[in-house]
């Protein structure tokens, strides 16, 4: 693949990192076709984020063609873009604005993929809406404080990268 622009420093990676993870809903180390149509939508809207538009920008992005993004292929996408020669204000707008959407399409991604409320016909609409209004509502919040987690995992892995670096100098 042809490289546009420098290379990230190790904090930017360890952030692109952070919202790759949060892109990845079921924990399995790469986004799969399902979890970047939720990102898509989550990014671009429902209108916008069509399947065929997911299945366009997925071939993009997933450059061995397996039909998974790892994070090998999310941070080379990232630095074909010419992300790594945006300012840091810039740099971390866009890392927030996909962390916001990861939330957001992680929360919905969870409650498309549960069942709301047992009980079929029997069961008022009121309670079927609110039940999906909690769960959506829980998801959310467990989204929020996954991504949070994700980013001061990195966070203090930079820190103990910084303290080797220190040590190092100080004993030569």
């Amino acid at each position: 693949m042809a490289e546009k622009g420098n290379e990230f420093s190790q904090e930017r990676k360890n952030r692109l990192t952070a919202v790759f993870r949060t892109f990845d809903y079921d924990s399995s180390g790469c986004i799969e076709c399902d979890e970047f149509l939720a990102i898509g939508k989550a990014v671009r809207g429902d209108e916008i984020w069509t399947e065929e538009k997911n299945a366009e920008c997925m071939k993009r992005v997933d450059t061995d063609g397996d039909g998974k993004i790892d994070i090998t292929e999310f941070i080379s996408f990232f630095q074909m873009q010419g992300l790594a020669d945006r300012s840091d204000r810039r740099f971390t707008a866009l890392v927030n604005k996909y962390l916001a959407a990861a939330v957001a399409g992680r929360a919905k991604y969870n409650v498309a993929n549960q069942t709301v409320v047992e009980g079929g016909d029997f069961v008022p609409e009121s309670y079927k809406i609110k039940a999906e209004a909690d769960l959506l509502a829980a998801s959310n919040h467990g989204a929020c404080m996954f991504a949070e987690n994700q980013a001061n995992k990195l966070k203090r892995r930079e820190m103990y990268n910084r303290a080797a670096g220190y040590e190092k100098e100080y004993k030569t």
